[in-house]
């Protein structure tokens, strides 16, 4: 039996909105590209700024976004060129 990816995010919908915690088993894990990590996230934490950003719309960004640039979990996949 396929495993299920148990993939959540904290989508801002628009401008000033609520953070909503979506569940997400449709989306197939990344594959990373060269010179680029997958990590399982654990935990991630809102800095001052996204949290400014997610109630006052301070910034230009695109809508829908996730929000959360900080965050700690275990390196899953690397890939690498040796020669580099």
């Amino acid at each position: 039996m396929a495993q299920k990816n148990q993939n959540q995010a904290a989508w801002i919908t628009a401008a000033k909105a609520s953070l909503v915690v979506k569940d997400d088993t449709e989306t197939p894990t990344p594959t990373p590209g060269q010179g680029e990590l997958l990590v399982k996230v654990k935990c991630i934490a809102f800095s001052p700024i996204e949290a400014k950003i997610q109630k006052f719309g301070t910034h230009p960004i695109p809508y829908p976004t996730i929000l959360g640039t900080s965050f700690a979990g275990t390196v899953e996949s690397v890939v690498i060129r040796l020669g580099d």
